[in-house]
């Protein structure tokens, strides 16, 4: 079980993306600074744009 906090924001991103809107490059930077945090971080950061 080898699951990498950046292989999470890359399915979190994927999803996120889809359900929300296809016009978000900044998700891009934003993973960047909280995959060193951590994969929840993460989570929180996707789904904040998809409820806007």
């Amino acid at each position: 079980i080898e699951k990498s906090p950046l292989d999470f924001v890359d399915e979190a991103e994927a999803s996120g993306r889809e359900t929300a809107a296809p016009e978000m490059p900044p998700l891009e930077e934003v993973p960047v600074a909280t995959a060193p945090g951590s994969g929840q971080a993460v989570e929180a950061v996707v789904a904040g744009p998809p409820t806007v």
